[in-house]
């Protein structure tokens, strides 16, 4: 009866209620079947939420690790700054020590202090230029009034005695020493102190001092006896002989070249102010090993910038060494950010992965109600078998 023509179909109407409930049924059926059916875009979708994560975190430790590179260059950079500011101070005791060892005992004050004010305007960082013959001060000079008194006795001191010996016997080997940085007799202020021992022909062969520094029965509050009283004693005591120079045998020792910088005399040059004010680190300055006991409190610290307490260890710095073997100083610079590195906080990583994760399956979700829908419509508007 409905040959040449399509069966007429029941108007939509009158079947709209069971519609609603078929294509909620179908609906409910789609969702399900489409978790399985779309399980690739599933796998596909974790893989974007593990890269994303990983590139976050990786973003994160690259960040870190340029961070430390360029706070690594920048200590680099002063650490040869420092070592190239001890090397111009041994610089001025050689020439305080060439001065004397030509001069003699009839060196007078006129002409080291001509000498000195040179080499003090032309090499900056050092405070404080000193002759003392047997190792008693004998001339002084600074341009910041911060001088030495003349007459200490480097032998006589309990704190510069020994010091002033392993000076001596180091040398050749090491034409200058540094024991310290240490206390300034007097002063109280830290100072880097770098002796040069100077030898000559006429010399005598021990040193021609008192057991105590005065001459008298009594010792000083800081002094020691010299420990050279019997002929066994001088010979370990107070007996050094120098190396062959320039043709001349026998030489013994007879004086010290010494400069001395106090610690913001010595670091004013090298610009570690700016270090903390305009580039924002902390900073210290660390004698490694057999520091002087007068740094024993600070674990050999000497030196640190305002917000870094001496007895205070820097987190996680980096680390360079101030090392000049010639005077003996192996020294360690360690930089580390003022409020420490900067890197993002664990937790707003671990928010970013939450985020996405339920961001993908909120997504998931819509689109296989999306597909489900759309697959109940399509069979709504099929004909009827």
């Amino acid at each position: 009866p409905w040959r040449g023509s399509r069966r007429p179909q029941r108007p939509r109407t009158h079947r709209w209620p069971s519609t609603r409930r078929a294509g909620a049924t179908a609906c409910t059926r789609g969702l399900c079947a489409c978790w399985p059916t779309d399980a690739p875009g599933l796998r596909s979708s974790s893989c974007v939420v593990g890269v994303g994560t990983w590139l976050a975190i990786e973003q994160d430790h690259l960040m870190l690790v340029a961070y430390r590179s360029d706070a690594q260059r920048l200590a680099d950079t002063y650490g040869l700054s420092l070592a190239e500011q001890l090397r111009s101070a041994v610089s001025t005791t050689l020439a305080v020590g060439a001065l004397g060892k030509v001069e003699g005992d009839s060196l007078t004050e006129a002409q080291f202090k001509l000498l000195a004010n040179r080499l003090l305007r032309f090499y900056s960082g050092i405070g404080e230029l000193q002759f003392s013959p047997y190792g008693v001060v004998k001339f002084s000079h600074s341009y910041s009034g911060k001088i030495t008194p003349p007459g200490l006795s480097l032998f006589h001191h309990e704190l510069l005695a020994s010091g002033s010996r392993a000076t001596i016997r180091a040398y050749p080997g090491r034409l200058a020493t540094t024991p310290g940085p240490q206390e300034v007799v007097g002063g109280g202020d830290l100072a880097v102190i770098i002796r040069h021992p100077i030898f000559t022909t006429a010399a005598p062969r021990i040193l021609p001092l008192n057991e105590t520094q005065t001459g008298g029965a009594t010792l000083g509050p800081n002094d020691q006896e010299l420990g050279c009283a019997t002929e066994e004693e001088a010979e370990a005591n107070c007996y050094f002989p120098g190396p062959d120079e320039d043709g001349e045998t026998g030489t013994h020792f007879y004086a010290f070249a010494t400069a001395v910088s106090r610690m913001d005399e010595l670091l004013k040059p090298v610009g570690l102010k700016h270090l903390h004010t305009d580039q924002e680190y902390e900073w210290q300055l660390r004698v490694t090993k057999n520091w002087h006991r007068s740094i024993n409190g600070t674990q050999g610290v000497f030196a640190t910038s305002p917000d870094s307490p001496a007895n205070v260890t820097l987190s996680d710095p980096v680390i360079v060494n101030v090392t000049v073997g010639e005077i003996g100083i192996d020294w360690e610079f360690s930089v580390s950010p003022r409020g420490g590195w900067a890197q993002r906080d664990a937790s707003f990583t671990t928010q970013l992965v939450l985020v996405a994760v339920f961001t993908v399956i909120g997504g998931m979700g819509m689109g296989c109600a999306t597909v489900a829908g759309v697959r109940a419509n399509y069979k709504l508007s099929q004909p009827n078998a």
